[in-house]
């Protein structure tokens, strides 16, 4: 998701024009940002939430979306494929690596 929202404090994220130029090629760039910001967690904003997932999945800038809106604290809407529940979850696995389970388990 590319338009400006709030931060957790209030105020708009500073961009700068050499972290933003990834928005350029955002695959949501001309679409309606409140796509990106489901109300609720009813069945429509679950809709809504996968909706815009389906934008990010091809999107060629997904990872910069998604480091941008972690590194921002955006702690609404989904950025990068992930919506805030996702977003915390990575964040708390960067947090504790040792948290992670491993893709694959080696034969022993």
């Amino acid at each position: 998701m590319t338009r400006g929202r709030t931060s957790t404090h209030g105020a708009p994220p500073v961009v700068r024009a050499a972290d933003a130029a990834w928005m350029e090629h955002a695959a949501c760039r001309n679409l309606d940002p409140e796509t990106f910001f489901p109300i609720g967690s009813g069945l429509p904003a679950q809709r809504q939430a996968r909706a815009a997932k389906a934008v990010c999945r091809p999107c060629s800038v997904r990872e910069q979306c998604l480091r941008w809106a972690m590194r921002a604290g955006h702690e609404e809407g989904v950025w990068g494929g992930l919506d805030a529940d996702e977003r915390r979850e990575a964040q708390r696995r960067l947090r504790n690596p040792a948290d992670q389970v491993p893709e694959q388990v080696p034969n022993r």
